[in-house]
């Protein structure tokens, strides 16, 4: 027989008299099944929970997810997060949320300095092996980036310096940021509280996509060029420090320098300048 299963006598043997390893895991087992049947909306975190108040021992996250995986427990799938209240009321009112295609179809034409586009785009630095979080508000009709900031993470923190920096932009060039326009997708942050109710404070005007950042295709727009001429200086980079360098320096480049052909091949403040009838010539800030 062993040789048709083409076993040696020594293998058969070994498993023949091994003894069997006790089963570490059967009392958790156990216990987890017990929970499963009472909570069976339970994730892995509140089930880690459960079983180390049952077991009155620790039982870590990674042993946790790994029985609940191996009984096909439920819970283990994630589960999509219930919408806030603002994100709520912005899915009820559907198309009437999307003030720029509105605009688009049926006018009246987005004047300059009237509506900024924006969303958050992930920097690879450190050769690829660190991600940073760029945010910029960039004018839909003058191609301004009127607001910009880099960090380690795409939070409201970091979206308030952004709007903070156009704020002090735009009154430094007398451009109001009462009745502005923000078209952005409909990220928690871009729905949370914060940052709609300082934006509101402001006097800002909000716009959602409906389709994500299918429906801001001037945002992606310029993040794939931005970060395109971008990308081999950010990966040369060490710190996040050194990154903030890169895109403050690039986005000057970007605002008085480089030539945008849908605002006839001038640089954008050149362009807005020349809109303003040689209104302040004060700088951005970077």
């Amino acid at each position: 027989m062993l040789f048709f299963l083409s076993l040696s006598k020594s293998v058969w043997h070994y498993h023949q008299h091994q003894q069997k390893k006790p089963d570490k895991d059967k009392p958790v087992r156990q216990v987890l099944l017990k929970a499963a049947a009472k909570n069976p909306g339970y994730g892995y975190r509140p089930m880690m929970r459960e079983l180390s108040e049952k077991l009155k021992q620790r039982i870590g996250e990674r042993r946790t997810r790994r029985l609940m995986k191996s009984v096909t427990i439920v819970g283990l799938r994630k589960r999509r997060n219930k919408p806030g209240a603002i994100a709520e009321i912005i899915i009820r009112l559907g198309s009437k949320v999307n003030l720029l295609a509105a605009r688009k179809m049926m006018g009246p034409p987005i004047k300059i300095g009237e509506l900024v586009v924006t969303d958050f785009t992930r920097l690879l630095y450190a050769g690829g092996t660190k991600t940073a979080w760029l945010i910029t508000l960039i004018g839909l009709t003058e191609k301004v980036c009127w607001g910009w900031a880099v960090g380690q993470s795409n939070d409201t923190a970091l979206a308030l310096v952004a709007w903070q920096k156009l704020k002090r932009n735009r009154h430094r060039w007398k451009t109001k940021v009462k009745d502005l326009i923000v078209h952005q997708d409909r990220d928690p942050v871009f729905t949370g509280y914060e940052w709609v109710g300082r934006l509101a404070e402001d006097g800002a005007v909000f716009s959602y996509t409906l389709n994500g950042f299918k429906g801001n295709p001037e945002m992606e727009s310029f993040n794939g060029h931005f970060k395109g001429e971008l990308k081999s200086l950010v990966a040369d980079c060490r710190t996040l420090a050194e990154v903030k360098k890169v895109v403050a320096r690039q986005l000057r480049y970007y605002n008085w320098l480089r030539r945008h052909s849908s605002i006839d091949y001038q640089p954008p403040m050149i362009y807005f300048k020349s809109k303003r009838r040689g209104k302040t010539k004060r700088k951005l800030e970077n």
